[in-house]
């Protein structure tokens, strides 16, 4: 399954390439938009890119996507939470737990895989969402924090698997933490605190 990840961001890179879609745009499609996009016509990706989730009903050949908050909503359908994302008071980030536990740790923000060599030992590795390539610095930090996903994206199944705490879906994590911030992360509740 990693590999597979791993060769579909290559895919969706090449292809964003020449649509002139970035990387992150592309994540957002849908298998069949591949296509046309490769023929020129782009679908409007921005209001995913906030909230999304696509449900597949049983037998269904085809998903339904909710965005913004009727995808928030839906997901509360099927995840039930008793600790829903909400706006965050100051010095604090809340989202959804992927992985129990708690940890002490340096921000360091990666916006790309390309930013691993920034990672250290017992850093916290604060990004949009990972994937595969991440993994490097994902072996390297004590937790992981990020803007997007649900308890089945990447983040999540890595940190279970190495049993990292991880806190996902706090929307704006990468803007709300900078790089060198003391923080603690507390996977137990949802919570990330800034200790200076």
């Amino acid at each position: 399954m990693m590999k597979t990840a791993h060769y579909l961001e290559l895919l969706l890179a090449e292809a964003g390439k020449r649509s002139h879609m970035s990387l992150h745009q592309m994540r957002y499609t849908l298998p069949d938009e591949f296509m046309p996009i490769l023929h020129g016509h782009i679908p409007h990706v921005s209001h995913r890119m906030k909230n999304a989730i696509l449900v597949f009903t049983e037998g269904a050949l085809h998903g339904k996507i909710f965005a913004g908050d009727p995808a928030l909503r839906e997901e509360q359908k099927y995840f039930p939470s008793n600790n829903p994302i909400s706006s965050s008071p100051h010095g604090v980030l809340k989202g959804r737990v992927a992985c129990q536990g708690k940890a002490i740790g340096t921000v360091k923000v990666l916006m790309n895989p390309s930013e691993a060599y920034k990672v250290n030992h017992g850093d916290v590795l604060v990004t949009s969402m990972t994937s595969p390539d991440f993994i490097t610095s994902i072996r390297k930090c004590v937790a992981i924090v990020t803007n997007e996903g649900g308890l089945t994206c990447h983040a999540a199944i890595i940190s279970r698997e190495l049993n990292i705490p991880c806190i996902i879906g706090t929307k704006n994590a990468t803007q709300f933490l900078k790089d060198g911030d003391k923080v603690e992360v507390n996977a137990d509740e949802g919570v990330v605190t800034v200790l200076e």
